[in-house]
């Protein structure tokens, strides 16, 4: 059986959007994944084969090709970062013949509360350490940690915010 592999095509791409499609695509619907029509990257990038290629940033969700082949040619839009977010994720899928990676063991994090504090935590996929490590506040010493607080609490006070 062939490994699973999807190719992204940059078509176009202006100062806030990239333009793309989905180019070649060896496996679709029930085939897609090893966990069916849906692969869920380490990212939080959901990537679906149900009925044709879409883009939906409020959920996360790459539709690639599925049932309707005569929508497989649909040129997407999303944001420059948003991309970057699908093409690592695409990355994982082709890699891990969409299976996805697979944490070994549990490790510690750390993250800023909001009240500006070091808070340690133990990271196990779920959508809350996801979410931290998309958003930047994922630090894997304590030390890493308390130097982006102190940088932070820096421009608060030199914007006279703190």
């Amino acid at each position: 059986m062939k490994n699973r592999y999807i190719e992204l095509i940059a078509i176009e791409a202006d100062n806030n959007f990239i333009y793309f499609k989905i180019g070649k695509q060896t496996h679709r619907v029930i085939d897609f994944s090893s966990n069916g029509k849906t692969f869920k990257a380490s990212n939080g990038i959901l990537l679906k084969s149900f009925i044709s290629p879409e883009y939906n940033p409020t959920f996360n969700t790459l539709f690639v090709k599925g049932m309707d082949e005569h929508k497989d040619n649909s040129i997407l839009k999303c944001n420059r970062a948003d991309f970057y977010l699908i093409c690592e994720a695409i990355t994982e899928y082709n890699k891990t013949d969409g299976a996805g990676y697979v944490k070994e063991s549990i490790e510690d994090y750390y993250i800023i509360s909001t009240d500006f504090t070091i808070t340690e935590l133990k990271f196990n996929n779920s959508d809350y350490d996801l979410e931290n490590k998309k958003n930047g506040n994922f630090f894997r010493t304590r030390e890493e940690a308390e130097e982006t607080l102190k940088l932070f609490k820096y421009i608060l006070k030199y914007k006279n915010i703190l």
